[in-house]
């Protein structure tokens, strides 16, 4: 029986975590007969921290904590894969957003992390470095007004991730940091917009090696757009909203889910993607 068939998937109340991630991201529960803690928060008041549950960062807990007029930051957003590969962020200055002013941060009706586009930055520095990585991801930028890190593995040499490019004509995709861009050009409608993505991430070159990118279940055609791409071989780490550890182009936009293995998960592609856009119903 295979476990591509997304109607078998379905029918037996398929939830992404059956396929094994190595980490998993979620401001929901990814297996929906838990309520997981999701964040830690900090808010702005006192700088006082505390765990939040899917449930309670939904149902107003979060937001009574925070209080009235105050502003709450994600200190770690917790790894629900079993793995304890958590997303954290030490420095005050550099925490995502998920409450402000009081109000829950949304995108699309759900929660949301808010990426400031300055510093902000949820950082690991252990999850196991492997040859392919598929990536799944919810997220819609905020501004066009600079390149901008949606997410990044450390490398070798420098890192590679998936970027976008703040000018005519506005490429996206994967990033080499060698001023290149493996991707699509005219991306920017599609940076601000609310979408599911999937990036396969290989080692090597990308424009040889076989990374895809999917934008809301539909795989883009991608060419070498800017520059000339370099060979990557990723570390272990991962990077949400920043590629250099410091850096000047870090993500201006949300961020809800994010879903990495450490294998190619082509096949079960649709599948995954379905059960993610069944939640966020973004197409």
């Amino acid at each position: 029986m295979s476990l591509a068939l997304p109607g078998f998937f379905r029918t037996l109340g398929f939830n992404v975590l059956q396929l094994s991630p190595v980490a998993a991201y979620s401001l929901r529960s990814l297996d929906p007969s838990l309520d997981p803690t999701v964040v830690n928060v900090r808010r702005s008041s006192d700088s006082a921290t505390s765990d939040f549950t899917a449930s309670e960062v939904s149902d107003g807990t979060l937001t009574s904590w925070v209080g009235v007029g105050n502003d709450g930051y994600v200190a770690t957003w917790y790894d629900q894969s079993g793995n304890s590969e958590d997303a954290t962020q030490a420095s005050s200055g550099s925490q995502p957003k998920i409450v402000n002013v009081g109000a829950l941060v949304t995108e699309g009706g759900k929660p949301a992390l808010s990426f400031d586009g300055t510093n902000d930055r949820s950082m690991n520095s252990s999850l196991a470095a492997s040859s392919t990585k598929s990536v799944f991801y919810v997220k819609k930028g905020a501004s066009l007004n600079g390149n901008s890190v949606v997410l990044a593995f450390p490398a070798t040499t420098n890192q590679v991730g998936i970027y976008y490019f703040a000018s005519t004509p506005y490429e996206y995709g994967f990033n080499t940091w060698a001023g290149d861009c493996w991707g699509y050009t005219g991306g920017d409608t599609e940076f601000l917009s609310h979408t599911v993505e999937m990036a396969l991430f290989k080692d090597g070159d990308p424009a040889v090696n076989g990374c895809k990118l999917y934008i809301n279940g539909a795989e883009k055609t991608l060419s070498q757009v800017k520059g000339n791409s370099a060979n990557r071989t990723m570390a272990d780490g991962f990077r949400i909203g920043a590629g250099q550890t410091t850096s000047n182009q870090d993500y201006d936009g949300t961020q809800q889910e994010i879903i990495i293995y450490s294998s190619d998960q082509s096949a079960n592609r649709v599948a995954i993607e379905d059960n993610i856009n069944s939640h966020f119903a973004i197409y």
